[in-house]
């Protein structure tokens, strides 16, 4: 019988080996384990001593519930244990909007993620705003950028979230100050960007046909340990794709549409 609980430290080893069988070993789980643990609301599920499926939640600013994380050991996939997980999580953070420790539940998961996106539906969610993200292989010239911080004003050209790799805060107050505890940022001479998470997946704030060749050696060089990086733009900057294109920028997949989807939570 599956049940589910709260991480321990000692379920380390299993979480090292789902990560090794997700996204081809590319998966970041192991290297936020730490993190995730003295955060809390990280949950796994078990058979046995097992642990075969994994599932986070994590308060973001303006009291928003982020749901993340959500992992199934392949041996044990289409047995409803993602299901399971899914809607434990959900039950868990409606439990904390109903005491006031959060007032939404969002998540965010890639446009051909049937799955994913089938059970939030299910779930309730509904898609609330989009961003593109977009690989490049990385290229040798490279230039050091200078630190620098983030305010609000930076900002100006983004909706109403601001990306953190694959997370999305509120483009306020708040949210910047979250971002800039956690977000490296830098600047390309005059034009700033910034790296979030454990995986190359840059923002930058600015999108022309000057800025994006000004990037790109900075981009390299922050990404000296890895074959490609990703950059991650709102959708509202749809007519500018053609820059990306010119600079060797590609979608993972067709169509060449918004592909990360934001989604919230309605009763």
């Amino acid at each position: 019988m599956t049940k589910i609980r709260l991480c321990k430290r000692e379920d380390k080893k299993y979480i090292d080996d789902i990560t090794q069988h997700t996204w081809e070993g590319g998966d970041y789980l192991s290297s936020v384990f730490e993190e995730w643990i003295n955060d809390g609301y990280f949950y796994v599920a078990v058979e046995g001593e097992r642990v075969i499926g994994t599932a986070k939640l994590t308060i973001l600013p303006e009291k928003t519930g982020w749901l993340e994380g959500l992992r199934v050991h392949p041996d044990y996939r289409g047995k409803g244990i993602g299901r399971l997980m899914n809607d434990f999580m959900v039950d868990k953070a409606k439990k904390l909007r109903d005491k006031g420790i959060i007032d939404l539940i969002e998540f965010s998961t890639y446009y051909k993620n049937i799955e994913s996106l089938h059970m939030g539906e299910k779930s309730g969610f509904k898609i609330v705003e989009r961003f593109y993200v977009l690989d490049r292989k990385r290229g040798e010239e490279i230039k050091e950028p200078k630190k620098t911080k983030l305010t609000l004003s930076d900002f100006v050209n983004y909706g109403d979230y601001i990306p953190s790799g694959w997370k999305f805060v509120k483009k306020t107050e708040e949210g910047i100050n979250w971002l800039q505890r956690r977000a490296r940022p830098f600047l390309a001479e005059k034009y700033k960007f910034y790296l979030t998470g454990e995986e190359p997946t840059f923002s930058i704030l600015e999108l022309s046909e000057s800025s994006i060749d000004t990037y790109i050696s900075y981009l390299n060089f922050l990404s000296k340990e890895t074959e490609n990086y990703e950059l991650m733009i709102p959708e509202k900057w749809r007519s500018k794709i053609s820059f990306l294109r010119e600079k060797e920028f590609f979608f993972w997949e067709e169509p060449e549409e918004p592909n990360v989807y934001i989604l919230r939570y309605y009763d």
